[in-house]
């Protein structure tokens, strides 16, 4: 009788989801990152994470492959557009309380300028992304655009 009762109704009990074999030792090993899920950074990239978080790209293996292709189409200069973002997204961040990547003088306290002056000592560890016309893209690491004021 209880048997045509589970076949006959659903009860709501999901099934308990068990890990693979292996999983928790690849965790301890260090090797997963549990919360992410995927592998675990480097001890490089794992310090620039725990200060700037909202830099973790998921695929940067295949952003880094593009960035060292040596064949690139663009010219090498920041436009005005690419300035004006960057700009307001490291002043954003730095208005959010992030760390300047220069020293800074106690009486500079606007972000904008902070933001300016980390621009102009190529500081920032931003990335550019520039679509092509095929739908394509190409990768510019921040500090190798010359920048004009």
């Amino acid at each position: 009788m209880e048997a045509e009762y589970e076949e006959t109704y659903d009860d709501g009990a999901e099934e308990v989801y068990e890990p693979e074999e292996g999983f928790e030792d690849d965790v301890a090993d260090g090797v997963i990152d549990p919360v992410a899920g995927g592998p675990k950074p480097s001890s490089e990239t794992q310090a620039l994470l725990t200060h700037h978080p909202e830099i973790w790209v998921d695929y940067a293996e295949a952003i880094t492959e593009k960035l060292l292709k040596p064949k690139r189409t663009c010219y090498p200069f920041l436009t005005q557009f690419e300035r004006t973002k960057v700009l307001s997204f490291r002043s954003s961040q730095l208005a959010q309380g992030a760390k300047p990547f220069i020293e800074v003088a106690d009486d500079i306290t606007d972000v904008y300028t902070i933001a300016r002056m980390e621009l102009k000592a190529k500081k920032l560890p931003f990335i550019i992304k520039r679509p092509l016309p095929d739908g394509d893209y190409e990768y510019w690491r921040l500090t190798e655009l010359e920048v004009f004021d």
